[in-house]
């Protein structure tokens, strides 16, 4: 078949299939005929009032709604408009991309008191077939039941609005940060290595979980939720890695390396990365991760018979995925001789510039010789072994995502190595570092992982300091 045919029908389906999803998801309310999601959320008591609204991330990146309900106790969501949504995904995505459904629930009570979560769910590839029974978990329930976010004393309960939405195309997401410090001189020309490779155990798929930050009324604490997936992979989708190998040099312009954005790297590359800090004992960085698509959806919690009342309070969704091409993963890396100026990404994530992005370090653990550091995400006392890597957006509003698999029983092999090979007389402490905010995942409290390195090299013949 010719090319130029060939692009013709491919626009063709992308066509129908928009317009097919339009039509679905514009029709007229009445009678609820076919299939149907309900909503249990256990433990609210009677009286209590269901609302759930479905939204779907589409591929040209748009946050398209999906139905909405309210119900006492429980909240059955017409899912047509969800079918459609899926079969479009599937014309345009093909095999081995499941999208996800994220659901906005919000609970009152009968003494006014208002709770609010995210969820984000997995329809699977055969859309919903009859009334299909979902919601939160038990603990998901109790978790979200610890404290209200908010209390209306007003006629009817409260709900999701949706206020507003930030989409950014082929943007990246930092997996893998080096930070290098102290006497780099000392090292050879190819010390430093940094090795990512993505990987999930028994071939299941890669889930990009959204991440909801949720603020109460004004003096409450914002509470961080991983959502569920926004997205989820097959496993050959990712089969690509990259591996940074640093090495200081004295000719190497101590500038930053590549455009304001990031360097593209190749397929299952190794690239050579110059490192040439500013004067004695000065920093560098290096970064690597994945090209994404990266979305922002910001929502107001309103009563549904008071709409000119205001937000009783808000949330913003983060949601990751990542852009393919021929089925693998994009990556890129960046190199920052200059962590001060302001201009590098991995610079921002360090330094906590991007809306409470803040890092906590671990412990410095001290190395005399060849220093090789193999982050497991199933090591990570921090972290639920199937929420194993952090993938940050650097937005103000939520900063950040995460990359998990679909069973909290399985473990995410995200296989992050650092390796700095021996020098006479050099020592080495390194220190891992991870996101600050503890986020609430499947009704517990955990920190999201991250693979981080802090590198320092100490003065020829001493060791650093603990």
């Amino acid at each position: 078949m010719a090319p130029a045919r060939r692009r013709w029908l491919a626009l063709l389906a992308l066509a129908a299939a928009a317009a097919l999803l339009a039509a679905l998801l514009h029709r007229p309310a009445g009678r609820v005929h076919g299939p149907l999601l309900v909503f249990h959320v256990p433990g609210v008591g009677r009286g209590s009032q269901v609302c759930v609204s479905l939204w779907g991330w589409l591929p040209n990146g748009t946050l398209a709604p999906l139905g909405w309900a309210c119900g006492t106790g429980a909240a059955a969501v017409p899912a047509g408009s969800v079918n459609a949504y899926l079969a479009a995904w599937r014309s345009l995505a093909g095999p081995g991309v499941e999208p996800g459904v994220l659901a906005m629930v919000a609970v009152t009570r009968p003494d006014g008191y208002v709770y609010g979560y995210a969820k984000s769910l997995l329809p699977g590839p055969r859309g919903v077939q009859g009334v299909v029974d979902v919601g939160l978990t038990p603990a998901e329930a109790r978790d979200m039941l610890r404290e209200p976010l908010a209390r209306w004393i007003g006629p009817g309960g409260a709900a999701w609005r949706l206020r507003g939405m930030t989409y950014s195309g082929g943007v990246p997401l930092i997996l893998g940060l080096l930070r290098l410090r102290g006497y780099l001189e000392h090292f050879r020309g190819d010390t430093a290595s940094l090795h990512l490779r993505i990987e999930s155990s028994r071939g299941l798929p890669l889930v990009f979980e959204a991440v909801a930050a949720l603020r109460p009324a004004p003096g409450g604490e914002t509470r961080w939720v991983v959502a569920g997936p926004a997205e989820a992979l097959s496993l050959d989708t990712v089969l690509a890695s990259l591996t940074i190998v640093a090495g200081y040099s004295r000719h190497a312009e101590p500038l930053y390396q590549g455009s304001a954005a990031y360097t593209q790297a190749p397929l299952d590359a190794a690239v050579r990365a110059w490192i040439a800090p500013l004067g004695p004992g000065g920093d560098a960085l290096v970064a690597a991760g994945l090209v994404g698509d990266t979305l922002v959806a910001r929502y107001c919690l309103q009563p549904l018979q008071g709409p000119g009342y205001g937000c009783l309070a808000t949330a913003a969704v983060a949601m990751a995925r990542p852009r393919l091409v021929r089925g693998h993963a994009v990556y890129w890396y960046e190199v920052d001789n200059n962590p001060e100026d302001g201009r590098g990404l991995a610079e921002k994530l360090l330094h906590g510039s991007a809306g409470g992005s803040g890092l906590e370090p671990t412990p410095w653990v001290v190395v005399r010789g060849t220093l090789a550091v193999n982050y497991l995400p199933a090591d990570n006392p921090y972290t639920a072994p199937a929420l194993g890597l952090a993938a940050p957006i650097l937005s103000p509003a939520a900063p950040y995502t995460a990359i998990g698999t679909t069973r909290a029983a399985d473990t995410l092999v995200t296989r992050v190595v650092l390796t700095a090979y021996e020098e006479p007389g050099v020592a080495y402490r390194y220190r891992l570092l991870h996101p600050a905010h503890p986020v609430h995942y499947q009704g517990h409290i955990y920190r999201l992982g991250a693979a981080y390195f802090d590198v320092e090299v100490a003065p020829p013949a001493t060791a650093p300091q603990r």
